[in-house]
């Protein structure tokens, strides 16, 4: 049985000293941005024309790549061979991993308006043995009655979801992670053990869909393990904390000639119109033109579950070209470089968008260090926003597009004789290349938590001045459901906060408001809005004024249906 535990994070201010913040700003300027290596990835006239591109981009194949190499379907992530041990002096004392989510299907906003996907990829004897094994609680997520039926797709999959190819490659990563730290360091115990090994998610499904499989992989005979989930406003896995500064840096240099000169490049005009023609895109759509995310899901999807391209509607000889598709796919890498390395301001926006969790990180690193926790191994299952934030973090070297699977571990270590610690970071299996660091490899526990504290402030700090962020106070709850909430002030009412590609079977935020409802408290909020069933939403985690939902089959007729109490 996996037990959903609720996961409540704030932002935590730590009391500071008169003149902190100024002496946290000196030092997080003395932390530069260091430019990305020169590469095929970043190389605008390598990407247009495909001449003289050096990096070999895999998108058909999920067999267990070969440590680098990228893998877009399947990345490569540890493994027992070759041998991952570092030094015998050192012995291993706190692992945290995150990765992205395995193979799934597109997410609904980057479906075709004429989609042609005729595969049953989701629902097989596979998926439902995979799940059963560790079937989930009283949560949103239920991968046997979660398929819907999408009005432009001829398939029975939810958009997105974790297919059952996504399925297999989790439960092996699984397999892969318990085999080196657990057979082969003998660092993880051979049976789940709750108080060493954390689980965690985001309020998007598909991460608790991988998780399942991760964990079926990695402790086939647990019977309840617990998997924890962000439900406060400032989530840093996902990350889904509010912070305008960050997004006001990032789009300011996306609005420069470094970014838009390849939108505005004839050879991308050209390709856009081949592609809107045949797939029925608006060619007007800013959404699909303002960079290639949408071609870039779609079709890698379709490739990694070896389904053809698309074809026109009307002509079923005129499809899109491989050449094409390689196109997009080798700009997406383009696009994802210049957002999280090449533009100088990246490292601000990574740090200020993706601060919250880096300072956490911290947090679980000295507990290590200093022997004041029991967790030996933390798991992230996350998203390539998360993966890429963290890159932009570490300022990594070289910046792809992280794919399904993508894997990064910082291993702590000490050392035998002297008691001193060191930091290890792996990215795809192998020591991260940092243009700041070098190499991440048995470096000094302290510098790394100094850069840390350097960008994100003493406690998150700086993150949480610039984001406007209200200091909040981290409490855990192991209920399966939040249930508890204080009285409010007659008259409350449910509020969705949501964007307009809502209805694809995703997590959504509901915000309850006083807007002249009859309710008396938030509880009685959640109650009458969780009772408003229009196809089989589930809802979850209340916390203070706010709790998650999910669609399952299709959407409300109108905003009108959400008017509880």
């Amino acid at each position: 049985m996996l037990v959903l535990s609720i996961l409540l994070l704030g932002a935590v201010a730590a009391a500071r000293a008169p003149g902190a913040e100024a002496a946290e700003a000196a030092a997080a300027d003395a932390v530069a941005w260091v430019a990305p290596n020169a590469t095929s990835v970043n190389n605008l006239t390598q990407v247009l024309s495909g001449a003289g591109y050096s990096k070999r981009l895999v998108f058909n194949s999920s067999t267990s790549p070969d440590y680098g190499v990228y893998d877009y379907c399947n990345m490569p992530h540890v493994r027992a061979t070759p041998d991952p041990s570092p030094e015998q002096e050192y012995e291993l004392i706190y692992v945290e991993l995150t990765h992205r989510h395995h193979k799934r299907t597109p997410y609904q906003s980057n479906t075709f308006p004429n989609e042609d996907l005729a595969g049953e990829w989701c629902i097989s004897s596979i998926a439902v043995n995979v799940v059963r094994r560790s079937k989930l609680r009283s949560t949103a997520i239920d991968l046997i009655s979660y398929h819907y039926l999408n009005e432009n797709v001829k398939s029975s999959c939810a958009y997105p979801m974790i297919t059952i190819q996504g399925l297999a490659d989790a439960k092996q990563h699984g397999a892969d992670l318990f085999g080196v730290y657990s057979t082969k360091l003998g660092f993880l115990p051979t049976r789940y053990n709750a108080s060493q090994v954390v689980f965690r998610v985001t309020s998007n499904p598909i991460t608790t869909q991988t998780a399942n499989a991760i964990i079926s992989g990695m402790f086939p005979d647990a019977t309840n393990v617990s998997l924890f989930l962000e439900v406060s406003l400032t989530t840093s896995l996902q990350p889904n904390y509010p912070c305008s500064y960050a997004n006001d840096v990032k789009n300011a240099y996306q609005s420069v000639p470094a970014w838009t000169n390849h939108l505005n490049a004839p050879e991308t005009i050209a390709l856009y119109a081949r592609l809107d023609g045949i797939t029925g895109v608006d060619p007007t759509s800013s959404a699909w033109h303002s960079w290639f995310d949408h071609y870039f899901d779609n079709l890698s999807s379709r490739e990694c579950h070896q389904i053809p391209l698309p074809c026109k509607s009307s002509n079923a000889i005129n499809c899109v070209a491989s050449s094409d598709a390689d196109s997009v796919f080798r700009i997406g890498q383009y696009e994802y470089s210049y957002i999280y390395r090449d533009a100088s301001q990246s490292l601000e926006f990574a740090r200020t968008s993706y601060g919250l969790w880096f300072s956490e990180l911290a947090s679980n690193i000295r507990a290590a260090v200093n022997r004041t926790s029991p967790v030996l191994y933390r798991h992230n299952v996350a998203h390539d926003g998360s993966i890429s934030r963290m890159l932009a973090f570490l300022q990594a070297g070289e910046m792809v597009w992280p794919g399904m699977g993508a894997e990064i571990v910082f291993e702590v270590y000490r050392h035998k004789s002297t008691g001193d610690a060191a930091v290890r970071v792996l990215w795809g299996g192998r020591v991260m290349f940092s243009s700041y660091f070098g190499e991440i490899d048995m470096v000094p526990v302290d510098d790394l938590l100094s850069y840390i504290d350097a960008l994100t402030g003493v406690s998150a700090s700086y993150v949480i001045q610039k984001c406007g962020l209200a200091p909040a106070v981290t409490t855990t709850t192991t209920t399966t459901t939040s249930t508890s909430a204080a009285a409010t002030p007659t008259g409350m009412r449910a509020v969705l906060n949501i964007t307009t590609n809502w209805c694809d079977g995703s997590t959504y935020n509901v915000v309850i408001q006083n807007v002249g409802g009859s309710c008396a408290t938030n509880a009685e909020v959640f109650s009458s809005f969780a009772a408003k069933a229009w196809g089989g939403q589930n809802c979850w985690g209340l916390s203070g004024n706010q709790f998650y939902c999910s669609t399952r089959n299709g959407c409300p007729t109108s905003f009108s249906e959400f008017a509880v109490c």
